[in-house]
């Protein structure tokens, strides 16, 4: 894979910087933003109570390389979703549990540890959630677009 030297390089200077040195979010005006965002990069998901993103190289949402953290707090879950990109997640701290699969219920439960890595390819429908305190990095090549599946409709008698 020729992406993984610019991976790698790219993840060794987001773990090089102080915590002063990360990037500022941006200030394109957001309504979801508070003060202490401001402060420190790190914003809430739109979506998942408990999840809080800081972006550290490039945008997820442009074709291009990225790389960003994510943390979930204990108790954290995202329903099933897929990516319309393959992303690359590394647990930095804590432990990662999910369903991977078509449909995800049909794989037995994955449990990412620390240290570990895992890669979920695009289009591959999974259900994510965290007992612990978790940090991560995530990375991969944008534009990063989510899927959820469409609402069961009741079918009639």
């Amino acid at each position: 894979m020729r992406r993984a030297p610019f991976i790698l390089v790219a993840t060794f200077a987001v773990a090089c910087r102080a915590p002063s040195q990360l990037p500022a979010p941006s200030n394109a005006p957001r309504a979801e933003r508070t003060p202490s965002e401001s402060t420190t990069g790190w914003r809430p998901s739109r979506s998942t109570l408990g999840i809080t993103f800081h972006d550290s190289i490039g945008d997820p949402r442009v074709a291009a390389p990225y790389i960003y953290l994510m943390r979930a707090a204990a108790g954290s879950t995202v329903g099933v979703h897929r990516h319309l990109a393959e992303m690359r997640i590394r647990v930095v701290r804590g432990r990662k549990f999910l369903l991977m699969g078509n449909p995800p219920e049909s794989q037995p439960v994955r449990v990412v540890r620390a240290g570990e890595t895992l890669v979920i390819p695009a289009g591959m429908w999974h259900v994510e959630w965290w007992e612990e305190d978790t940090l991560e990095e995530i990375s991969g090549t944008g534009p990063l677009q989510t899927e959820h599946p469409p609402a069961a409709v009741p079918s009639r008698p």
